[in-house]
């Protein structure tokens, strides 16, 4: 009886059967194993070349003569997607040769209380900044990408009623990440800044520390009045000589009104007037005086209707004497 060889070729190493020698005429089944995985790498079947032609698998070969076949594959590696927050995506089987992406979300995830994860950056095979999409990756080999992570604490920061704190703003911060200069600034009059409480309990101020872990903080304000307001810092007289004086002084903080005091330089003093400014505009009565002059000092009257001592004097001379 005549014989035939049958050779099965497989260029990728695609287990196959049906090699060897057969009566002539003879149908021969021929089965290749797709895909073929090896660690990382996996080969699949194509088509047939050769004696034999089409994707059909297995075939039937007839053996009407000496018949070399070959099982013909592509080659596919596959890309890994390291992440331990989110969900991965990208991940599985590529041609050798084509470009993948990487990509996990959602880009923040929720921890305990007051602590989140916020995606940084690819590493590994992978390169870029942006969560839902790595940079391209070649597929050449097998790859693995590393989506890494960046742990955040909340600030949280709140005053009582008297004022507000400036500085760095409420939010998330990375873990470490410096909080410089909270600063507590008061709004209302005579209430002052007594010290900080809730995850941090002190008097610092301004205030700073490091984010080793969520912080929610309160700055609180005291209600802290002088028992009696200061005058003016300073008071200027101008005048013409006979008919006006212009008084202008520093602004006293929590005044609620000016009192405007006047004397001669040989009598007593008299209340000119009030003021809800910094300014006064007094026209003083002709009268005998001494020295020519008026003297004027500037009291403060306090949101508690306090009254300071007089502030120091300011002169206006001219001839204010009786015609």
């Amino acid at each position: 009886m005549q014989q035939y060889y049958l050779t099965v070729n497989s260029p990728c190493g695609l287990p196959t059967t049906g090699e060897g020698w057969y009566n002539a005429g003879t149908q021969v089944q021929v089965t290749v194993t797709s895909p073929y995985v090896s660690g990382a790498t996996r080969w699949t079947f194509t088509n047939w070349s050769g004696d034999a032609s089409g994707s059909q698998n297995p075939i039937t070969i007839t053996m009407d003569g000496p018949k070399t076949i070959t099982a013909n594959c592509n080659t596919q590696y596959y890309l890994s997607v390291s992440t331990p927050y989110g969900t991965p995506s990208g991940y599985g089987w590529y041609d050798a040769g084509s470009t993948a992406y990487a990509g996990v979300s959602p880009s923040i995830v929720p921890g305990g209380t007051g602590i989140q994860y916020r995606f940084a950056n690819w590493s590994g095979d992978a390169t870029g900044g942006k969560a839902d999409q790595s940079n391209p990756i070649t597929m050449n080999a097998p790859k693995g990408a590393v989506a890494n992570w960046q742990q955040q604490f909340q600030l949280s920061v709140s005053s009582t009623y008297g004022g507000h704190v400036s500085g760095p703003p409420d939010g998330w911060y990375n873990n470490g990440a410096y909080i410089g200069y909270l600063v507590p600034v008061s709004d209302v009059c005579y209430y002052v800044f007594q010290n900080w409480s809730g995850d941090i309990n002190s008097t610092q101020n301004p205030l700073s520390f490091y984010m080793v872990g969520p912080y929610t903080i309160t700055a609180n304000f005291v209600f802290n009045p002088p028992s009696q307001p200061s005058p003016p810092s300073w008071l200027s007289a101008n005048t013409d000589g006979h008919s006006y004086v212009q008084l202008t002084w520093g602004t006293v903080p929590c005044a609620l009104r000016y009192m405007v005091y006047r004397r001669n330089p040989c009598g007593s003093w008299n209340i000119a007037g009030a003021s809800l400014s910094t300014s006064f505009l007094d026209h003083p009565p002709p009268s005998q005086i001494c020295y020519d002059a008026y003297v004027y000092a500037v009291t403060v009257v306090d949101i508690l209707n306090h009254e300071s001592d007089k502030s120091n004097e300011a002169w206006a001379y001219g001839h204010w004497t009786s015609p």
